[in-house]
């Protein structure tokens, strides 16, 4: 097997797991469903994905040849590495503390666990108000 494609047991029932961008796959189910369990693609990206490398939407990922899969993972990381996964996480949470440092509105609503995007307060809101004793970010 090449390097490229890390095929893998895992679990009791000894499901044929695939990894890709450090996200692992299941195998029994259909192509679109599982690229959205990858951070960072949705729906629309899985689709536009399928349409271009040329691979059938309703096909299950273990009905996929393994040159079909290394394709596959050789596509995603190229075009979609910045996008996805831990890269994607962690530019996110850059602008978050961004916001924090600078004492923004939208910063302090974040470190104080409140809604961010304007949503009411005083009858609901009631998780993050339960959230706030746990400690978070900048604090």
């Amino acid at each position: 097997m090449s390097n490229i494609l890390f095929l893998k047991y895992i679990g009791i029932d000894k499901d044929l797991m695939i990894e890709i961008l450090n996200t692992k796959l299941p195998t029994d189910k259909r192509l679109v469903k599982v690229l959205t369990l990858i951070y960072g693609i949705n729906k629309q990206k899985s689709y536009e994905i399928c349409q271009k490398i040329g691979l059938n939407q309703n096909k299950k990922l273990n009905a996929c040849s393994t040159k079909q899969l290394n394709f596959l993972k050789k596509y995603i990381e190229n075009h979609y590495k910045n996008e996805t996964s831990y890269n994607l996480y962690k530019k996110i949470k850059f602008k978050i503390d961004m916001l924090i440092t600078l004492k923004t509105y939208r910063g302090m609503r974040h470190k104080k666990r409140l809604p961010v995007r304007g949503q009411r307060t005083r009858s609901n809101g009631r998780t993050q108000k339960k959230m706030k004793n746990a400690s978070y970010r900048g604090e």
